[in-house]
């Protein structure tokens, strides 16, 4: 069996298994019940989380770009490159 062959039919087995264990979920109450909670969980604290992060990201990236700016009275894209020059230097140290 080649590799590609092998793939294709994993895909399917689990493909299977993930549609059975669904079913059993929807049809028994109390696993219903769970399935939702543990879904509306990961919906409450996973985008207020995500919205957080952004915010951060989006923040120290501006903080950056003011910081630059004060010495200098360069373009924006002059300040573009500065600061993806120093994101490459932070991350290669």
């Amino acid at each position: 069996m080649r590799e590609e062959t092998a793939r294709t039919v994993a895909n399917v087995i689990l493909g299977t298994a993930a549609l059975g264990a669904a079913v059993v979920i929807l049809r028994v109450p109390t696993l219903r019940r769970l399935a939702f909670g543990l879904l509306r969980t990961a919906v409450v604290t996973g985008i207020p989380a995500w919205i957080t992060q952004e915010t951060r990201r989006a923040w120290s990236e501006t903080s950056n770009v003011d910081r630059l700016r004060q010495g200098y009275g360069e373009s924006a894209e002059a300040l573009r490159a500065k600061a993806e020059r120093r994101k490459k230097w932070e991350r290669g140290r």
